[in-house]
């Protein structure tokens, strides 16, 4: 299958640890390309321990959150390229990993039906994050790994989506 990963990376002093170039590396294992996206500048050192795992690496403003470095992401490697891979990896450095061999998940994802999954659903619950508990985050999977499929991934209404996103400017914007 040939997929694109789109991996989104932040540290607020600029520092990739050990964890990050292995994750990067393990995409390699279901992804013919790992474009990955930095939120933030990085010094010599730090920028070449993801370049030497990565097939693009692209720095940005530290705007916007994942949600903005995905789109960034997009817009940068065009529509054109994104819809002639068969699946589309979203994933971030908001997690360790892989425990286990990402090929093991995509194996037990592979006849399952649907346009998009991912491994964890965050439950509705009230929002912590705004005064007072007020509001609720609604039931979502997680944006630290999402896999589009290429019928969703090829829809107009997805591109639609993320050509027309408003600006995120809050985690609960994000979420």
């Amino acid at each position: 299958m040939d997929r694109l990963a789109i991996y989104f990376f932040w540290d607020a002093n600029g520092i990739v640890r050990n964890f990050v170039p292995f994750y990067i590396q393990s995409l390699h294992e279901v992804s013919s390309k790992v474009f990955t996206v930095v939120n933030g500048e990085l010094d010599k050192e730090n920028y070449n321990k993801i370049a030497g795992v990565s097939d693009h690496v692209y720095c940005r403003e530290n705007v916007g959150f994942d949600v903005w470095a995905y789109k960034s992401a997009m817009e940068k490697i065009g529509w054109e390229q994104i819809v002639k891979y068969d699946e589309l990896i979203l994933c971030n450095y908001t997690c360790y990993g892989p425990m286990f061999p990402f090929s093991e998940m995509f194996f037990e994802m592979e006849n399952r039906s649907c346009d998009f999954w991912g491994p964890v659903k965050h439950p509705e619950q009230n929002n912590y994050l705004l005064p007072n508990n007020n509001g609720y985050i609604h039931e979502h999977l997680m944006s630290y790994f999402i896999v589009i499929r290429h019928k969703m991934l090829t829809s107009k209404d997805f591109q639609y989506y993320w050509e027309k996103i408003p600006p995120i400017t809050s985690k609960t914007e994000s979420t």
